[in-house]
């Protein structure tokens, strides 16, 4: 098992490249009617999901990526870049749960401003809590909000020791993650087939 690099992001395309398919791969959504994406509005041309409501919002929008493997007990920061403007939410967060539980409480950032003009990094630490299977779900949702909020380029890092050799990306195609390549002896095709042992 190949140990993370530090603040190698542990999300797939936490950067919501968009790659024509219509919305970020590797996130799921739902309750999108005060939702939209932006291609290129983030920061370095990133893209942008946009929460926008002019009054109180009545549906749930969520963003979800399920799946990424973490060590529980282990420490971890999530972080991500909003703008405000007008925001209020009864409840906002960009936060982790034990995939296992879906009544599990979120675990994360909740304390997202009210007006910001410029791109801000919002950053938490946190200890994985306990997960039977070490999968979790990483998720930003809104509750009964208005005005609008813009987050883009959202990472979850391995910060421990044992986070960093233990932890492993969402589960998603090979070419979406850096190669882990391990040296391997012998190589199988220089052992002889008359003589394998």
């Amino acid at each position: 098992m190949g140990a993370m690099k530090p603040n190698e992001n542990l999300l797939l395309n936490g950067d919501f490249e968009e790659l024509q398919l219509g919305f970020p791969p590797y996130w799921e959504r739902t309750d999108f009617q005060d939702m939209i994406f932006l291609w290129t509005e983030g920061p370095e041309a990133s893209g942008v999901l946009r929460f926008q409501s002019s009054g109180i919002s009545k549906t749930r929008p969520v963003v979800m990526q399920k799946g990424t493997r973490l060590v529980p007990g282990e420490r971890y920061s999530l972080s991500i870049l909003v703008r405000a403007k007008d925001f209020w939410a009864s409840k906002v967060c960009f936060g982790l749960r034990p995939s296992s539980d879906e009544n599990a409480s979120w675990t994360g950032i909740s304390e997202f401003p009210e007006n910001c003009d410029e791109w801000t990094e919002l950053h938490f630490e946190l200890t994985a809590p306990p997960s039977p299977n070490g999968k979790y779900d990483v998720a930003i949702f809104l509750e009964r909000f208005s005005g609008c909020l813009d987050v883009a380029q959202a990472r979850l890092h391995a910060l421990s020791d044992k986070a960093l050799a233990y932890s492993l990306p969402t589960e998603g195609v090979s070419f979406e993650t850096p190669p882990r390549i391990f040296p391997y002896s012998p190589l199988l095709q220089e052992i002889p087939a008359e003589k394998p042992v």
